[in-house]
């Protein structure tokens, strides 16, 4: 149901009979899109969303999306709006008399966002070396700076850079303005580490060797618990209770077995 980012972030707006708007002619003209209820709305339906995994797969893809789009010009943000709405509505309504397959198998409500397939999205961290490398700023350069050579850090996957980078507001005036964002990358990094648990859950419940499997399912646990941690007030909280829940099930079916 999703079709490719390359048509819907694509730099310029396309007019109905050919030709395009670049978007550096209209961008002072248009306002951001508010995609907050749009992600709010993405959020409880993914979390409520437990047995049908397609189902959770396309709104977990939607989400991706909004995240991506928030990175564009306006022009394209609003587009990506209209989109997602109409994916919502579709999905609401489909949920509503639905008779898709139902996961039998622990596994399949733990499905890796990475797995899925036909978007270009990009959920694993990979520093930017040359804002990686860069000194973070101080509190005394100002919000607007701070803020700015964060979403440079969060733009190029250096997520810990950009916490790091607006941490130096905590407990200061400019707190104020950073504290959205520092919420957005907190919940990116939960979001991240929780999907990298997912991977080794998966994998550990395929192999045959049950003192490995045994360590590997540990293993991700482990993330889980850290991740419960370290971000005990991110938007997965609820989900990844419920995953060390499932980790806690497979490793007690692999004692017993």
């Amino acid at each position: 149901m999703l079709l490719p980012l390359a048509l819907i972030l694509g730099g310029c707006v396309v007019k109905q009979y050919g030709g395009a708007v670049q978007t550096a002619q209209v961008q002072q003209e248009v306002p951001p899109a508010n995609f907050g209820p749009i992600e709010s709305e993405l959020d409880t339906m993914i979390t409520a969303e437990r047995d049908d995994v397609d189902r959770r797969d396309r709104l977990e893809a939607a989400w991706e999306m909004l995240q991506q789009a928030k990175k564009e010009s306006p022009p394209t943000q609003h587009v990506v709006h209209r989109y997602l709405t109409r994916i919502l509505d579709l999905e609401k309504r489909g949920a509503a008399g639905s008779t898709s397959a139902i996961a039998t198998q622990i596994d399949a409500r733990f499905t890796p966002i990475t797995s899925i397939k036909g978007e270009d999205i990009e959920v694993e961290e990979v520093p930017v070396t040359s804002e990686a490398d860069a000194a973070i700023l101080p509190e005394t350069e100002g919000a607007s700076s701070i803020l700015d050579a964060a979403r440079r850090r969060m733009n190029g996957g250096d997520l810990a850079g950009a916490m790091a980078q607006l941490e130096v507001c905590k407990d200061k005036p400019c707190w104020a303005q950073a504290e959205g964002l520092w919420t957005e990358v907190r919940d990116r990094r939960a979001y991240q580490e929780q999907e990298q648990a997912g991977k080794i859950f998966v994998a550990a419940r395929a192999l045959a060797d049950k003192q490995v499997r045994l360590e590997k399912l540990q293993e991700a646990r482990g993330i889980l618990i850290k991740i419960q941690e370290r971000y005990p007030n991110s938007r997965y909280a609820a989900g990844i209770a419920d995953k060390i829940k499932q980790v806690d099930l497979a490793i007690s079916e692999a004692i017993d077995n």
